[in-house]
């Protein structure tokens, strides 16, 4: 977070050294207004390389297109939870990445959760809703 320093860098007694988390971790976001398919995604994220530690975003799926999905990914777990609907609110993916230091393949991330968008807008079958899916990564 910009400026959350600010203060603390002017006292007097703030002595302790502070990591510098830019050298140790990439951090990357993917942003589309275009709803995405769950088998794809979780797909995707089961192959996801481990210097990707951290995913994180809330989902538009093809499969529930009224309510937002959270994406929660930590290691080796990843889920997609049940949230809110989405009422006045305009649906979209936004999905931010945290790797190690230079762990980010940006042009082949992009290209891989592009895949997963929804082309042809079929209607989506009527069922039951999930409340949750979790899988465990691969992790290559």
């Amino acid at each position: 977070m910009h400026g959350v320093d600010e203060d603390l860098d002017e006292a007097e007694d703030h002595h302790h050294e502070h990591t510098d988390h830019a050298l140790v971790f990439s951090t990357w976001s993917w942003t589309t207004d275009r709803p995405l398919s769950l088998k794809a995604l979780r797909g995707m994220f089961e192959e996801l390389p481990k210097t990707i530690y951290r995913a994180k975003g809330v989902v538009q799926l093809h499969e529930m297109p009224d309510n937002r999905m959270i994406l929660q990914m930590v290691g080796k777990r990843a889920s997609l939870t049940l949230a809110d609907e989405w009422g006045e609110e305009p649906p979209r993916t936004q999905i931010v990445m945290i790797a190690s230091h230079g762990g980010l393949d940006v042009e082949g991330l992009r290209t891989q959760l592009e895949a997963c968008i929804v082309v042809d807008e079929l209607p989506v079958a009527v069922g039951q809703k999930t409340a949750k899916t979790e899988w465990t990564r691969q992790c290559h």
